[in-house]
């Protein structure tokens, strides 16, 4: 069984979005306990330190807090909840990546897009977190291993490259286009002729730089930048 919360002000959106949400983890043989709030108050007081859910599904515009405030507060206490924005203002999606959302759904769009969802967070939630990826420096044939969701960014540096994990970097005597060939099948951008960053890392996509979640700040090329946009927003399942 999946822990889910509905956070959304009104009440026959919060009534409809509970009764398809269920419908849709059912027919795939899935039971979801979902609760619902009709404001991020009301949540942060019923919820307390121990309190557990893999999913969120929350309205931005709200009154008090808004769903994006209390998206950083869920980031703060469950950094591992998938966080599912259901706006009826698309104005604000691309404020909503600063939160890492796993999708921003329009909710006029929510029963045609509702199929997809539901399988992309089974499949999500049934993955393992941290995945392993691999990485061989050519000319000695040693095997690096990195742990996907702590893997920040790819630098290029002449001859070599570094890669900045959490916490940690190693230089890699490669070139860089072998690092590229490797990292782009997990969603690493090139937002820089000398920088690929994981987008599980990116906090703020700004003009000519991109802000990380633990940060560091990465140029950004004007020439990129369109591109970066697209595919990121093609990443967590957002249609313009």
């Amino acid at each position: 069984m999946y822990q889910a919360v509905i956070i959304e002000d009104d009440p026959d959106t919060r009534d409809f979005l509970k009764k398809y949400l269920i419908a849709s983890f059912s027919a795939r043989q899935e039971d979801l306990r979902l609760e619902t709030y009709p404001n991020g108050e009301s949540f942060c007081k019923a919820a307390g330190d121990s309190s557990h859910y893999d999913i969120f599904f929350l309205d931005i515009e709200m009154p008090g807090i808004n769903g994006l405030a209390l998206a950083s507060r869920i980031r703060t206490l469950m950094p591992h909840a998938l966080i599912v924005f259901i706006s009826g203002e698309e104005q604000w999606v691309f404020q909503a990546f600063e939160v890492q959302p796993f999708r921003f759904i329009r909710k006029q769009d929510f029963l045609a897009r509702l199929p997809n969802l539901t399988e992309d967070l089974l499949a999500r939630l049934s993955e393992d977190n941290r995945r392993i990826i691999c990485l061989t420096e050519p000319g000695t044939g040693d095997l690096y291993s990195f742990d996907i969701q702590s893997l920040l960014y790819a630098e290029a540096q002449r001859k070599d490259c570094r890669l900045v994990s959490t916490g940690s970097e190693t230089i890699l005597r490669c070139p860089f286009r072998l690092i590229r060939e490797q990292l782009r099948p997990w969603h690493f951008l090139q937002c820089h002729r000398s920088y690929l960053v994981n987008w599980r890392a990116i906090y703020q996509i700004g003009r000519t730089e991109i802000r990380l979640t633990n940060g560091e700040i990465l140029p950004l090329s004007r020439s990129l930048s369109e591109r970066i946009h697209k595919e990121f927003l093609e990443i967590v399942g957002t249609e313009i």
